[in-house]
């Protein structure tokens, strides 16, 4: 037992600081701390005592202290006998990792030895699985320093070349612990993650080219405004030809990112089309559904709610419940409803757009126009806890993003991304790290390897990785995503950031 004593003292300098105490040895007994239960007892004695042994000196290796000491070595033998050791609660470590460790670590130390590890090949096997990673080891993480060659060499003389097995659990030990640690740390820590809240997505709206040439947005703008006056001249203000400028002045505006103007414009159309008696008509109530979905994008959900309350009215008036237009003003509702912590109505919203999605035939159909009330329903639905709703919303809206190819690719991703949180929530990781696997590419694909789109993926997938037992891997992940993170917070790149 005394190669034991050695590897414990090779490795202390490594430690922690460590109060210092004298190993008591005796060739009969061993050395107290470490000693087994049936070696205390004066019993039969086989390998497994040096099982016992071994997760003796893991356990000072992660503490700083042998698991049960006493004032005396009567004392420490006694409880060595009838007490076990506190837990890991204080290693400072991810939890995952060191509830796996305890685990390990409380199997080799049962008092009884046929419940115990029967071999060390046991204990190291069950070491090599934690410490599994399909990535490359712990060089991306460089916690292991130049002085472990030192202990290296210093055990192999303790130990002789008949204990290479021991040794070799050692050090898939040693990397098991600093796997936890590296995942503890700050540069590559749970502390350093960003909040869910801003790993958050937004759908990207469909923007027109005029939207990215600014002359040509001037021209288009003048060459409008010159039919709104050749209206008002030949019609009046109050007409149907003034009705349809001021709509498609708004749809201008609105299909170049600038809602605000598309607010204003959409209101003088309903303007007219009250002064005409048209205010209940079918085009007030798609008038009114595109004003809504503006005050939501520029946040003003209350004034939205009313937007998408005023369509409902019409269209039930019109007995045109049902359609698309009933459907768009049932996601106007949810959004505003969330929006102003309504969560209860948010959800019966949600409710009666998923029922009426299902009995218009909407679910069998792929229109780009759903593709986005899908998702925002969706969302709201994954949030509060309704998977089995969400999933299909979801998938309708990534098939009609899919559909439309290069412009849809963003958004595409967004879509598989919800899929993958959906199914991490409902602990299926493995289905979860598809998920973000193929959102990682579509937004590599779409913005670049280095958008701050794909460091939000990469947490996500980070965290599947840690369900799955990929901890390495998880560390990979995790500084991929930190240093693309950290690039774009430095280069104050506030576009892409949340």
């Amino acid at each position: 037992m005394k190669y034991l004593t050695g590897v414990a003292v090779c490795f202390r300098p490594y430690l922690r600081p460590l109060q210092c105490r004298v190993t008591h040895l005796d060739p009969a007994l061993g050395s107290p701390p470490y000693m087994s239960p049936e070696q205390c007892r004066g019993t039969h004695v086989d390998p497994r005592a040096d099982i016992y042994s071994m997760g003796c000196l893991m356990y000072e290796s992660l503490t700083g202290d042998v698991p049960l000491q006493g004032e005396t070595i009567v004392e420490t033998m006694y409880k060595q006998v009838h007490e076990m050791p506190k837990g890991l609660t204080g290693v400072e470590a991810d939890i995952r990792v060191v509830e796996r460790l305890e685990k390990i670590l409380f199997k080799a130390l049962d008092k009884d030895a046929d419940s115990r590890y029967q071999s060390f090949d046991e204990l190291r096997a069950d070491l090599e699985i934690l410490a599994s990673g399909k990535a490359g080891g712990l060089k991306s993480i460089a916690l292991l320093s130049r002085e472990m060659n030192d202990v290296r060499r210093k055990t192999l003389n303790a130990m002789g070349s008949s204990r290479k097995l021991v040794f070799s659990i050692l050090c898939v030990f040693v990397v098991v612990v600093c796997a936890g640690v590296a995942l503890y740390f700050p540069i590559y820590g749970f502390e350093s993650d960003p909040p869910p809240k801003q790993r958050e997505f937004a759908l990207e709206q469909p923007l027109s080219a005029l939207a990215h040439e600014p002359t040509k947005f001037k021209v288009q703008e003048e060459y409008l405004r010159t039919r709104r006056k050749l209206a008002h001249h030949a019609t009046g203000e109050d007409s149907q030809q003034s009705f349809e400028v001021e709509r498609m002045i708004g749809d201008f505006y609105k299909s170049a990112g600038r809602y605000n103007e598309a607010q204003v414009q959409y209101q003088l159309a309903l303007k007219d089309a009250a002064a005409m008696k048209q205010g209940r008509s079918l085009d007030a109530a798609e008038v009114w559904l595109e004003l809504g979905k503006c005050c939501m994008l520029t946040g003003k959900a209350q004034i939205a709610q009313i937007c998408a309350s005023s369509a409902l009215s019409i269209l039930d008036e019109l007995g045109k419940l049902g359609g698309q237009d009933n459907l768009k003003a049932l996601s106007i509702m949810v959004d505003s409803f969330q929006a102003q912590n309504l969560e209860a109505k948010a959800d019966d919203a949600a409710m009666q757009f998923t029922k009426l999605w299902k009995m218009s035939g909407q679910s069998m159909l792929l229109s780009n126009e759903m593709a986005q009330p899908a998702y925002r329903v969706a969302e709201h639905l994954r949030k509060r806890g309704y998977y089995d709703l969400a999933e299909p919303l979801f998938k309708q809206s990534a098939t009609c993003y899919r559909e439309r190819g290069a412009p849809g690719r963003f958004n595409y991703g967004v879509c598989l991304n919800q899929l993958g949180l959906l199914e991490l929530a409902r602990g299926n990781a493995e289905k979860a790290k598809k998920y973000f696997d193929t959102s990682v590419d579509y937004f590599a694909r779409s913005k670049g390897k280095e958008d701050i789109s794909v460091a939000k993926v990469l947490f996500n997938r980070k965290e599947a990785e840690m369900k799955t037992g990929q901890f390495i891997q998880s560390v990979n992940t995790r500084a991929t995503a930190r240093k693309i993170w950290t690039t774009w917070q430095a280069a104050g790149q506030a576009d892409g950031m949340p």
